[in-house]
């Protein structure tokens, strides 16, 4: 986590950030300069450089954290972006850090996100 405070980042990520994130950049009528900035505000969430990583691989990224209550968040935006984006579980499910990401939290102690991340790997065409 390079920038931004962590505990900064953490009470974003718990307030639903993500999902609001997700909301907007999956809007079609949003512009693709609001949908850039969502994006670098993803990376600073993540604690990443702008720039490095697409905002589906950002979720499979907090997809392998270790708190489940991140998880189920970036599991809640992956859904949301199957759901409202047109053929993306197909083109989710071919990105290694949502592959990754879900396979991690396949394998959590908490039951519930064990069960959302197997439902999602399903979906994802990657079980």
């Amino acid at each position: 986590m390079l920038q931004g405070n962590a505990a900064t980042r953490f009470r974003l990520l718990h307030g639903r950030t993500l999902t609001s994130l997700t909301q907007t950049i999956i809007d079609p009528a949003i512009s693709s300069a609001v949908k850039e900035h969502m994006l670098t505000a993803a990376d600073g969430l993540a604690g990443n450089p702008p720039g490095e990583y697409s905002f589906p691989q950002l979720l499979g990224l907090f997809c392998s954290a270790r708190l489940p209550g991140t998880q189920r968040e970036a599991m809640g935006c992956l859904q949301l972006m199957a759901e409202k984006v047109e053929g993306s579980a197909a083109r989710l499910g071919q990105l290694e850090e949502v592959k990754q990401g879900l396979t991690a939290a396949a394998a959590s102690a908490d039951a519930q996100v064990a069960a959302e991340a197997g439902s999602l790997l399903q979906l994802f065409g990657l079980r």
